[in-house]
Order: C-alpha cells, then structure tokens, then sequence
C-alpha cells in the first residue's frame, strides 16, 4: 500500500519541478542577452 500511494505522488511532483528548473534556465538564458546588448550598448 505504502509503496502504490507513494508512486502517484511523486509522479505528480516530480513534472513541475523539472517545468521549474526550465523555465529558470530560460529566464537565466534571457537575462545574460539582455546583459550583453546593454554591455554591447555601452561599449558603442
């Protein structure tokens, strides 16, 4: 019993995190363009 209601749970927690971790990486992704077309602007 323990080991059936224990898969079902962690399935379910388990997608978002990883949702979570990409969309972090997108943002991260976003953030350094930014940074580095501020930092081309400056430099021009």
């Amino acid at each position: 019993m323990l080991a059936t209601d224990d898969y079902p749970t962690r399935t379910i927690v388990h997608p978002p995190r990883l949702r979570g971790g990409l969309g972090r990486g997108l943002l991260n992704v976003l953030v350094a363009a930014n940074w580095y077309k501020v930092g081309d602007r400056t430099i021009q």
